[in-house]
């Protein structure tokens, strides 16, 4: 019986039961704010907001670990991943406190938090700034790590009116950006109408906060629920193939939700994403939106889906990147959709051919002929008249030799 119970105890361990929840991780990466620096006083780290926020999430049960890599006096392109390289006169990456090692401790965070609120800034421009926070957060989306980015802080050695009124305005640039993955350190922090850091906040220096400041940074963090919050389009799959002379790009939304309309924009690898395409409206949970991306580039196209909520929140897919060879002489080809309704067939521009689809029995079932346009196509046929079972679509007397296979349900 003792052997039992034994065996009972490790399996539990091993294999937790439905419903038994699982420890979050989260890893913290940024700058002093993040490491906890308190300069000129014994003030100890763990009365930064980072470990404030470990505590408290341990207390509740919902952590074990918070890994911690901020180190003072960084910026923005020192977190930048692994093998990124800067412009002329910006910092190189460091692989010790760097987005790469966020993400890569084992066992893999769930969260990761980025704060960079304000080194430099007065030298980088805010387009930078924007795109190295971006980039840092599609690495930690793209492996599956939900990832938060917290807004500047406002400082007191920011001489210059303006150059207090830049920190605010990538506050709102931060905001505006990442939405519900925005996390503000700036209202409860900042006097108005200077944009120096609160008296009763301010560490003594004019740059780092006080414990009490620290403890307005974690509820902020705390009131973001970061575990359990709305994942960015989570149940979404988002696809890109290089067809040659086009990206065809495929998003499945997973199931019916309120984020529309869904937006396709695409980037190259400097992360400044741009609109190219708006889905229309979801029919059904499973269905398949497709677009031919004829303006892609040659060389890496970076690619995610834009949704906003019901109050206007921005929520972004997983970035997925392809590399367009921009090659000549495409085929026509099929896109058979989960629906089995219809079936997307693709022609190039100046293709003509004529289509021909059959049952198992090889009767012909169906057939059309297209005639060249000067525009790419996408053709939806209609299969609701076909029986359930396979067929064969044929594309006869063409050069291309092209087979497709539509399921009926």
């Amino acid at each position: 019986m003792k052997k039992l119970v034994q065996i009972l105890v490790i399996l539990f361990f091993v294999y937790p039961l439905p419903g038994v929840a699982q420890f979050k991780r989260v890893s913290v990466m940024g700058s002093s704010s993040a490491y906890g620096y308190f300069p000129g006083t014994s003030i100890p780290r763990d009365s930064a907001w980072a470990f404030k926020v470990k505590e408290h999430f341990k207390a509740s049960g919902v952590i074990d670990t918070l890994y911690n890599i901020g180190t003072p006096g960084i910026d923005c392109y020192i977190g930048m991943p692994t093998g990124y390289v800067p412009p002329a006169g910006r910092n190189n990456p460091n692989p010790d406190f760097n987005i790469t090692k966020a993400v890569n401790f084992v066992p893999a965070p769930d969260v990761v938090i980025i704060n960079f609120p304000s080194n430099n800034y007065t030298v980088l421009s805010i387009a930078e700034i924007m795109f190295c926070l971006q980039t840092m957060k599609d690495y930690a989306n793209a492996r599956n790590i939900r990832c938060y980015i917290t807004t500047t802080q406002p400082r007191n050695d920011f001489v210059q009116l303006v150059e207090r009124q830049k920190l605010r305005e990538i506050r709102d640039s931060i905001v505006e950006r990442f939405g519900v993955f925005a996390i503000d350190f700036w209202t409860d922090i900042v006097q108005e109408p200077s944009l120096f850091i609160r008296p009763e906040y301010n560490l003594g220096d004019g740059v780092h906060l006080t414990p009490a400041g620290h403890t307005v940074l974690k509820n902020k963090v705390i009131e973001r629920d970061i575990f359990f919050g709305p994942v960015a389009l989570s149940n979404g799959k988002l696809y890109a193939t290089d067809r040659g002379d086009h990206v065809m790009i495929r998003w499945n939304p997973g199931v019916l939700t309120s984020f529309m309309p869904y937006r396709l924009e695409r980037s190259d690898e400097s992360g400044m994403f741009q609109t190219i395409h708006t889905f229309p409206a979801q029919s059904f949970a499973d269905e398949q939106m497709l677009f031919a991306d004829e303006g892609a580039q040659r060389g890496i196209n970076l690619y995610r889906v834009e949704g906003r909520d019901a109050e206007g929140n921005i929520h972004y897919s997983p970035v997925v990147s392809v590399k367009h060879l921009a090659k000549g002489g495409a085929q026509p080809y099929l896109f058979p959709t989960v629906s089995s309704t219809f079936v997307n067939l693709i022609l190039p521009p100046g293709f003509s051919t004529s289509v021909v689809i059959c049952d198992a029995a090889g009767k012909v079932v169906w057939q059309k002929m297209y005639v060249e346009a000067g525009f790419r196509r996408n053709e939806r046929i209609d299969v609701t008249r076909f029986a359930s079972g396979l067929y064969r679509v044929y594309f006869p007397g063409s050069n291309y030799k092209s087979v497709g296979l539509v399921c009926r349900r």
